[in-house]
């Protein structure tokens, strides 16, 4: 195997890893989320709070120093956000059956 075969078979190893930590780290932000929601539940507040929201896009938008546009960024945390309050919606729903 020639030298460029390895490094790209070595980049795409950590590519996995990398993939793994973010799901790991996807799975722990829902976790939170959803402990947030039974909190919300119990005080009678709705799941989606637009300026919460807006806080958290504001947020990740100022940690981020990489080369990943704040743009995309905003996308990427917008669909984990919209995902997140699908699956509280749903555990909301099988709560009240």
């Amino acid at each position: 195997m020639d030298d460029l075969q390895v490094e790209l078979d070595d980049l795409r190893l950590k590519i996995d890893a990398a993939d793994r930590d973010i799901v790991t780290l996807l799975n722990n932000r829902v976790q939170f989320a959803l402990k947030i929601s039974e909190v919300k539940d119990k005080l009678g507040l709705p799941i989606y709070d637009e300026l919460r929201e807006k806080k958290v896009l504001a947020l990740i938008e100022n940690a981020n120093s990489g080369i990943i546009p704040n743009e995309s960024i905003k996308r990427i945390f917008s669909l984990i956000i919209k995902e997140t309050r699908e699956l509280e919606e749903k555990m909301r729903d099988d709560s009240k059956k």
